[in-house]
């Protein structure tokens, strides 16, 4: 997949799957073992505190809020309440 700005393409996508996450985990600063965290749950949402708790970091934290902004705003990842989970697309999985 190839994403563009008029005519001029700004990334190839690799396809869903474990590539595009590596992907995107080269191009997030700092999200890795959020993503890395979140693929481990996949389908199933995680809660905040319970992620947090997994990444060594504090729930209601900047760190981490930084790191939630990071993934939601290229749709990498659904938030739902107390929920976090990556997105279908990005797994390629239609769960």
């Amino acid at each position: 997949m190839v994403s563009s700005l008029g005519d001029t393409p700004i990334a190839v996508l690799p396809p869903p799957g474990p590539e595009l996450v590596g992907f995107w985990k080269s191009k997030l600063s700092g999200v890795g073992p959020m993503l890395d965290v979140l693929a481990g749950h996949y389908a199933n949402a995680i809660a905040r505190e319970e992620l947090a708790i997994e990444l060594g970091l504090a729930a209601g934290g900047g760190t981490f809020s930084t790191y939630i902004s990071r993934l939601r705003s290229p749709g990498l990842v659904e938030v739902n309440g107390p929920g976090i989970r990556l997105e279908s697309a990005l797994t390629g999985d239609a769960a």
